[in-house]
């Protein structure tokens, strides 16, 4: 619960930023401050260039093309369902992710859907929420999801999903039973 409280204070923090709802509405004409860097400090990306990073690693997921999902993340990744333990580093990020990416996983028919409902930017910091949609063998779940990613050298370096572990457990224990063995 609590850290979805944070996930959710996050967003909101952003959603309050103006150049953080530029990326997502119109362009508001209250005025930001700009933010000041030391001398040697690297420049943090656009909003709107870190905003697209992101948008291509979400569209590559529905390509099932786990290579090209996998390019969207630095090599040293830090990847967390928050409610689960830390997965640091994209070949174990990989081994986690692959999974998604197999063709007819379960025993019996099943479909997973993401829909976006905004995306907030504001420099290397991006917040997607979003709606995962589990249909399995005709049971279906909604669970929504606050996505926060930062940006490096065009690359994802961190990537933390916020969920309630209590409304996704049926669908993991229904994924692990009817999962094919291999």
């Amino acid at each position: 619960m609590r850290t979805n409280l944070l996930a959710v204070g996050l967003a909101l923090t952003l959603l309050a930023t103006p150049s953080a709802r530029a990326e997502t509405k119109k362009h508001s004409s209250a005025p930001t401050a700009k933010p000041t860097r030391t001398a040697g400090e690297s420049k943090p990306p656009a909003g709107g260039e870190s905003a697209k990073v992101v948008g291509a690693f979400m569209d590559s997921w529905f390509k099932g093309d786990l290579e090209e999902t996998m390019s969207y993340l630095a090599e040293d990744v830090y990847y967390w369902n928050v409610p689960m333990e830390p997965i640091k580093g994209r070949a174990k990020s990989r081994q986690f992710l692959a999974p998604f990416f197999e063709k007819d996983p379960l025993v019996v028919p099943s479909t997973f859907q993401t829909n976006i409902k905004q995306t907030l930017a504001d420099g290397a910091n991006v917040v997607v929420e979003r709606v995962d949609s589990f249909d399995i063998n005709g049971r279906k779940w909604k669970i929504p999801v606050i996505a926060v990613f930062e940006v490096k050298n065009g690359k994802i370096s961190v990537w933390k999903d916020y969920f309630d572990m209590a409304q996704f457990q049926p669908v993991a224990t229904l994924i692990d039973v009817l999962a094919k063995k291999k």
